[in-house]
């Protein structure tokens, strides 16, 4: 199959494989926005998730026999990051929100800390994603590769901008701002647990401490 009908082909498979696998991380990317505090951070946050994206779908057309071999309980153990981080905002002192200005050195930090979590938490929940893409990829080659990179492209730079849209909206906004020193912290931590079970990691680990 060429041609017009191929890319046709190709172009819904890789929408039906990217919206099966990424639309439950709607919510993930709404956690992710909220986090950031300036326009530069959300901007990390977009490329962080654009780059988990890749390194997934790339991984799972250049390496698919020997992702199949990977247990998914060892991707599980991502959720630590998102587990540190909601912990760490937790203890974080009332002090640094009092003060006038960040330093060079703390306003680096805080974006390194949004461009590592926004890679390593979605790779955290990408379990669903090797299953689908495994496949898929398996059946897909050469032009398909870059119809199916450009319809990832775009319906990510889609859910990007609904979730950046949602935290502007006033009642979500204010939510976030009254409650994001709690809630979102506690959020990033449930979040980690669900990485952990989601994964089969819980399991794995309390089987392993009956042997």
């Amino acid at each position: 199959m060429s041609g017009f009908p191929y890319t046709m082909s190709v172009a819904l498979s890789s929408a039906a494989a990217f919206v099966s696998t990424e639309l439950d991380e709607f919510f993930l990317l709404l956690i992710l926005f909220a986090r950031c505090q300036t326009r530069g951070q959300r901007i990390l946050a977009s490329v962080g998730k654009y780059f988990s994206l890749a390194l997934v779908a790339v991984g799972s057309a250049l390496f698919a026999k020997y992702l199949q071999k990977i247990p998914l309980h060892f991707i599980g153990f991502l959720g630590i990051v998102p587990i540190a981080l909601g912990i760490r905002d937790l203890l974080k002192k009332r002090e640094d929100v009092e003060l006038p200005e960040k330093s060079p050195l703390q306003s680096s930090v805080g974006d390194f800390s949004v461009l590592i979590s926004s890679i390593l938490i979605p790779l955290g929940c990408s379990g669903d994603n090797f299953a689908v893409y495994i496949p898929f990829f398996t059946s897909t080659g050469g032009w398909g590769y870059l119809i199916c990179g450009i319809i990832f492209f775009i319906l990510q730079l889609f859910m990007l901008i609904l979730a950046a849209l949602a935290i502007k909206i006033a009642d979500i906004g204010q939510t976030v701002k009254k409650l994001g020193r709690i809630l979102i912290p506690v959020l990033m931590i449930l979040l980690g647990i669900y990485i952990f079970w989601k994964n089969g990691t819980i399991s794995w680990i309390m089987n392993l401490g009956r042997h």
